[in-house]
Protein backbone atom coordinates (compact mmCIF):
# COMPACT_ATOMS: atom_id res chain seq x y z
CA UNK A 1 0.00 0.00 0.00
CA UNK A 2 1.82 3.44 -0.93
CA UNK A 3 2.39 5.96 1.66
CA UNK A 4 0.57 8.93 2.01
CA UNK A 5 2.17 12.59 2.27
CA UNK A 6 1.95 13.88 5.83
CA UNK A 7 -0.99 16.49 5.89
CA UNK A 8 -1.36 19.30 8.39
CA UNK A 9 -3.76 20.81 10.46
CA UNK A 10 -3.82 24.71 9.95
CA UNK A 11 -2.06 26.64 12.55
CA UNK A 12 -4.28 28.64 14.65
CA UNK A 13 -3.39 32.23 15.94
CA UNK A 14 -4.78 33.24 19.87
CA UNK A 15 -7.30 35.55 19.47
CA UNK A 16 -4.51 38.16 20.98
CA UNK A 17 -2.08 37.57 18.44
CA UNK A 18 -4.85 38.41 15.73
CA UNK A 19 -6.59 41.15 16.90
CA UNK A 20 -2.99 42.57 17.56
CA UNK A 21 -1.64 42.29 13.78
CA UNK A 22 -5.40 43.74 12.83
CA UNK A 23 -4.45 47.30 14.66
CA UNK A 24 -1.48 47.02 13.15
CA UNK A 25 -2.81 46.85 9.42
CA UNK A 26 -5.22 49.38 10.22
CA UNK A 27 -2.95 51.86 12.04
CA UNK A 28 -0.43 51.12 8.73
CA UNK A 29 -3.55 51.75 6.21
CA UNK A 30 -4.52 54.89 8.34
CA UNK A 31 -1.05 56.50 8.10
CA UNK A 32 -0.64 55.84 4.45
CA UNK A 33 -3.73 57.21 3.00
CA UNK A 34 -3.60 60.38 5.25
CA UNK A 35 0.08 60.80 3.74
CA UNK A 36 -1.30 60.40 0.38
CA UNK A 37 -4.00 63.33 0.87
CA UNK A 38 -1.13 65.46 2.29
CA UNK A 39 0.71 65.69 -0.63
CA UNK A 40 -2.41 65.77 -2.93
CA UNK A 41 -3.49 68.85 -0.85
CA UNK A 42 -0.49 70.32 -1.05
CA UNK A 43 0.17 69.94 -4.99
CA UNK A 44 -3.32 71.10 -5.26
CA UNK A 45 -2.21 74.36 -3.53
CA UNK A 46 0.40 74.93 -5.42
CA UNK A 47 -1.33 74.02 -8.92
CA UNK A 48 -4.21 76.71 -7.48
CA UNK A 49 -1.48 79.04 -6.39
CA UNK A 50 0.36 79.11 -9.91
CA UNK A 51 -3.55 78.62 -12.17
CA UNK A 52 -4.72 81.99 -9.91
CA UNK A 53 -4.24 85.57 -11.70
CA UNK A 54 -1.82 86.81 -9.30
CA UNK A 55 0.47 83.29 -10.09
CA UNK A 56 0.17 84.15 -13.71
CA UNK A 57 1.09 87.44 -13.23
CA UNK A 58 4.58 86.71 -10.93
CA UNK A 59 5.37 83.88 -13.17
CA UNK A 60 5.16 86.73 -15.93
CA UNK A 61 6.76 89.21 -14.03
CA UNK A 62 10.14 87.23 -13.56
CA UNK A 63 9.71 86.06 -17.01
CA UNK A 64 9.76 89.07 -18.41
CA UNK A 65 11.83 90.75 -15.96
CA UNK A 66 14.52 88.13 -17.01
CA UNK A 67 14.39 88.56 -20.33
CA UNK A 68 14.38 92.07 -20.30
CA UNK A 69 17.96 91.75 -18.79
CA UNK A 70 19.29 89.79 -21.33
CA UNK A 71 18.26 91.60 -23.87
CA UNK A 72 19.17 94.72 -22.47
CA UNK A 73 23.08 93.24 -21.75
CA UNK A 74 22.69 91.82 -25.34
CA UNK A 75 21.57 95.93 -26.54
CA UNK A 76 24.54 97.59 -24.38
CA UNK A 77 27.31 94.82 -26.23
CA UNK A 78 26.35 95.78 -29.71
CA UNK A 79 26.93 99.57 -28.86
CA UNK A 80 30.22 98.85 -26.75
CA UNK A 81 31.18 96.43 -30.36
CA UNK A 82 29.87 99.06 -32.68
CA UNK A 83 31.75 101.82 -30.91
CA UNK A 84 34.62 100.18 -30.80
CA UNK A 85 34.37 99.36 -34.50
CA UNK A 86 34.06 102.97 -35.29
CA UNK A 87 36.65 104.16 -33.45
CA UNK A 88 39.43 101.77 -35.67
CA UNK A 89 37.86 102.78 -38.70
CA UNK A 90 38.68 106.31 -38.11
CA UNK A 91 42.38 104.97 -36.87
CA UNK A 92 42.41 103.10 -40.35
CA UNK A 93 41.23 106.04 -42.23
CA UNK A 94 44.24 108.29 -40.55
CA UNK A 95 47.01 105.42 -41.17
CA UNK A 96 46.14 105.56 -45.12
CA UNK A 97 45.82 109.23 -44.80
CA UNK A 98 49.67 108.87 -43.58
CA UNK A 99 50.57 106.01 -46.20
CA UNK A 100 49.07 108.12 -48.79
CA UNK A 101 51.78 111.19 -47.81
CA UNK A 102 54.85 109.23 -47.00
CA UNK A 103 54.23 107.42 -50.71
CA UNK A 104 54.58 110.50 -52.36
CA UNK A 105 57.27 111.90 -50.97
CA UNK A 106 59.32 108.61 -51.41
CA UNK A 107 57.99 109.11 -55.24
CA UNK A 108 59.07 112.58 -55.21
CA UNK A 109 62.42 112.14 -53.67
CA UNK A 110 63.51 108.74 -56.18
CA UNK A 111 62.64 111.05 -58.84
CA UNK A 112 65.34 113.83 -57.95
CA UNK A 113 69.17 114.31 -56.95
CA UNK A 114 68.72 117.45 -55.40
CA UNK A 115 69.83 117.02 -51.49
CA UNK A 116 67.52 120.21 -50.90
CA UNK A 117 64.37 118.52 -52.01
CA UNK A 118 65.32 115.53 -49.97
CA UNK A 119 66.25 117.43 -47.14
CA UNK A 120 62.74 119.16 -47.25
CA UNK A 121 61.23 115.55 -48.01
CA UNK A 122 62.82 114.19 -45.21
CA UNK A 123 61.41 116.76 -42.54
CA UNK A 124 57.78 116.44 -44.56
CA UNK A 125 57.66 112.39 -43.29
CA UNK A 126 59.66 112.60 -39.84
CA UNK A 127 56.49 115.32 -39.14
CA UNK A 128 53.72 112.63 -40.73
CA UNK A 129 55.52 109.85 -38.83
CA UNK A 130 55.88 112.18 -35.74
CA UNK A 131 52.58 113.50 -36.00
CA UNK A 132 54.13 117.20 -35.95
CA UNK A 133 51.50 119.56 -35.44
CA UNK A 134 52.41 121.29 -38.20
CA UNK A 135 51.17 117.86 -40.02
CA UNK A 136 47.52 118.47 -41.75
CA UNK A 137 46.04 114.76 -40.09
CA UNK A 138 42.11 113.64 -41.77
CA UNK A 139 40.47 114.37 -38.16
CA UNK A 140 41.44 117.01 -35.71
CA UNK A 141 41.49 114.16 -33.44
CA UNK A 142 44.74 112.87 -34.11
CA UNK A 143 46.43 116.10 -34.12
CA UNK A 144 49.91 115.71 -32.72
CA UNK A 145 49.48 111.48 -32.23
CA UNK A 146 52.64 109.74 -33.65
CA UNK A 147 51.85 106.88 -36.32
CA UNK A 148 53.57 104.67 -33.39
CA UNK A 149 50.63 105.75 -31.34
CA UNK A 150 48.13 104.97 -33.96
CA UNK A 151 49.22 101.13 -34.59
CA UNK A 152 49.57 101.10 -30.84
CA UNK A 153 45.93 101.78 -30.60
CA UNK A 154 44.97 99.28 -33.02
CA UNK A 155 46.84 96.74 -31.75
CA UNK A 156 44.40 97.21 -28.35
CA UNK A 157 41.65 96.15 -29.87
CA UNK A 158 43.30 93.30 -31.56
CA UNK A 159 47.10 92.11 -30.72
CA UNK A 160 49.05 91.96 -33.83
CA UNK A 161 52.52 90.21 -34.47
CA UNK A 162 53.38 92.97 -37.41
CA UNK A 163 52.40 95.80 -34.78
CA UNK A 164 56.13 95.70 -33.01
CA UNK A 165 57.54 95.87 -37.02
CA UNK A 166 55.37 98.38 -38.03
CA UNK A 167 55.87 100.53 -35.15
CA UNK A 168 59.47 99.89 -35.58
CA UNK A 169 59.38 101.04 -39.37
CA UNK A 170 57.77 104.63 -38.00
CA UNK A 171 61.12 104.71 -36.13
CA UNK A 172 62.91 104.82 -39.51
CA UNK A 173 60.94 107.89 -40.69
CA UNK A 174 62.18 109.48 -37.85
CA UNK A 175 65.37 108.92 -37.12
CA UNK A 176 66.95 107.52 -40.61
CA UNK A 177 69.90 106.53 -41.56
CA UNK A 178 70.54 109.26 -43.19
CA UNK A 179 72.83 109.63 -46.08
CA UNK A 180 74.35 113.33 -45.63
CA UNK A 181 72.40 116.77 -44.75
CA UNK A 182 71.56 119.55 -47.21
CA UNK A 183 72.63 123.52 -46.96
CA UNK A 184 69.88 124.14 -43.87
CA UNK A 185 71.52 120.83 -42.64
CA UNK A 186 68.10 118.45 -42.86
CA UNK A 187 69.31 115.29 -43.27
CA UNK A 188 68.07 113.30 -46.07
CA UNK A 189 67.92 109.81 -46.96
CA UNK A 190 69.61 107.32 -49.55
CA UNK A 191 68.24 105.50 -52.37
CA UNK A 192 66.81 102.79 -50.92
CA UNK A 193 66.65 103.16 -47.15
CA UNK A 194 62.69 104.44 -47.32
CA UNK A 195 61.36 101.51 -49.37
CA UNK A 196 61.45 98.92 -46.74
CA UNK A 197 59.87 100.91 -43.90
CA UNK A 198 57.20 101.53 -46.81
CA UNK A 199 56.30 98.18 -47.25
CA UNK A 200 56.24 96.73 -43.95
CA UNK A 201 53.87 99.71 -43.33
CA UNK A 202 51.73 98.89 -46.10
CA UNK A 203 51.54 94.94 -45.31
CA UNK A 204 50.51 95.79 -41.93
CA UNK A 205 47.73 98.51 -43.03
CA UNK A 206 46.53 95.24 -45.35
CA UNK A 207 46.19 92.63 -42.38
CA UNK A 208 44.46 95.33 -40.52
CA UNK A 209 41.85 96.57 -43.14
CA UNK A 210 40.87 92.95 -43.62
CA UNK A 211 40.47 92.29 -39.46
CA UNK A 212 38.71 95.64 -39.22
CA UNK A 213 36.50 95.71 -42.06
CA UNK A 214 35.87 92.30 -42.37
CA UNK A 215 34.46 91.62 -38.78
CA UNK A 216 30.47 91.04 -38.65
CA UNK A 217 28.75 91.23 -35.70
CA UNK A 218 27.99 87.21 -35.34
CA UNK A 219 31.82 86.67 -35.72
CA UNK A 220 32.51 89.11 -32.98
CA UNK A 221 30.51 86.42 -31.15
CA UNK A 222 31.73 83.48 -32.10
CA UNK A 223 34.19 81.29 -30.12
Amino acid sequence: MADKPPTSSPVSLPIGAIERITAEEFVRHEVQERLRKKETSTDSKYLKFLNSPFGLFLLSAIFISGLSGAFQLWVEQLKLIDTQHEAQKRIMSEYKWRLNDLDKLILDAKNTTDIEVRGADSILIYRIAYGANEYQTSLPEFKGESWGGLITRLDDFANSADAEQAAGATGVLMSGPYAGQDTHNRGYFADGVLEEPAKILHLYYDNERKRVYNTSIWRVFSP
